[in-house]
């Protein structure tokens, strides 16, 4: 009789966030707008990422976490590059990875106006 063991399986799961200044804690009036795209490798802990925004010049922009869509929440994952658009693979902890898929991350960007944060979404798995 052969024993079974339960294997992992990969997964690849699409997520958004929609930037907007009233996502801001507190809202902002920024009219930017933006959007950050994720595709996350559960086997690789590799998160691929887009991020565009609009209407403003950037001075950051980050993941922030943990927090829900209502808190703040120090910087996680800085950006390399404030300029949209930005693109790129980061490789994640395990922890990291824990709080993305429980959407308690969320995409900031500054603006030297706004230095408290000029937009902002939270990060969603896509449906």
């Amino acid at each position: 009789m052969a024993a079974s063991t339960p294997t992992a399986h990969a997964a690849t799961i699409t997520l958004a966030a929609y930037l907007s200044g009233a996502a801001a804690i507190p809202p902002s009036q920024s009219a930017a707008f933006g959007e950050a795209d994720f595709t996350y490798d559960s086997e690789t802990k590799e998160l691929d990422y887009l991020v565009t925004y609009e209407g403003m010049p950037a001075a950051q922009v980050e993941i922030r976490g943990p927090a829900d869509a209502t808190e703040n929440a120090p910087v996680l994952i800085p950006f390399p590059s404030p300029q949209s658009p930005l693109s790129g693979i980061l490789v994640l902890s395990s922890g990291q990875a824990d709080l993305l898929l429980a959407g308690r991350l969320y995409v900031e960007v500054h603006a030297r106006s706004h230095a408290d944060g000029a937009i902002r979404g939270q990060i969603e798995k896509r449906q």
